[in-house]
């Protein structure tokens, strides 16, 4: 087992046989996968309400809620799903957040994936999370504080591992909802001003990939209803 010390040693570490691929982009170190095989979702819409957008468009909070996609100059650059590894992670959201929650499993094979666990796991793939999220300003000062700007990135490291003043990191909320974003294409994104208008949003995650399997006031379906 790992120290205190060691788990936040900053130096790179090289390791040629990890299995995911990086961006093209050389600026973005986080870690993509594609071979994800089932992610889950809690949403507020019902069924119905999925069907009629298509499946899922890119998250509206993905300018001050974090994400794994390309973020540069203040704002996203890729749009993103937020997601859930496991049925559990899904489920520990679901019981944070206030009012009835539709529960999905999404068919994720050949998607592009970024999983917070993965992205925490070693000294190089935090460094460049770290590297990452200091990106994002909202998301820092809400974590962090609105002091973020004057630490050191061995201390925003440490603390965005271990929280500030007892309070849960970022690390603990993110993982132990095992959260993880399905990242689109940069056609994909669309204004946040969108979501209060009539137009069509793109879709990120196809009806064809969706399965309700139950509610937060019901749990699990008897029999999964597949929407496209």
């Amino acid at each position: 087992m790992l120290c205190l010390n060691d788990r936040f040693n900053t130096s790179l570490v090289k390791n040629n046989t990890q299995p995911y691929i990086r961006n093209e982009h050389c600026m973005y170190n986080i870690i993509v996968e594609k071979n994800i095989e089932t992610l889950f979702r809690a949403d507020s819409r019902s069924p119905d309400e999925i069907k009629k957008a298509g499946g899922f468009s890119m998250s509206g909070s993905i300018n001050n809620a974090g994400t794994l996609g390309r973020y540069e100059n203040g704002r996203a650059i890729e749009p993103i799903v937020y997601t859930a590894e496991t049925l559990r992670g899904m489920r520990c959201f679901a019981d944070d957040m206030p009012g009835e929650k539709y529960f999905y499993q999404i068919n994720s094979h050949g998607l592009s994936v970024a999983r917070y666990e993965k992205n925490f796991e070693t000294p190089t793939a935090r460094r460049n999370l770290t590297l990452h999220l200091q990106k994002q300003s909202a998301l820092m000062e809400k974590v962090i504080g609105s002091h973020w700007k004057s630490l050191t990135e061995p201390a925003l490291m440490r603390l965005l591992f271990l929280g500030v003043d007892g309070e849960k990191s970022w690390y603990d909320l993110t993982t132990g909802a095992q959260e993880c974003h399905i990242i689109g294409s940069e056609s994909q994104l669309h204004s946040p001003n969108l979501f209060y208008t009539y137009e069509p949003l793109s879709i990120i995650v196809s009806l064809d990939r969706i399965i309700f399997i139950g509610t937060k006031s019901r749990g699990k379906n008897s029999l999964p209803v597949k929407l496209g």
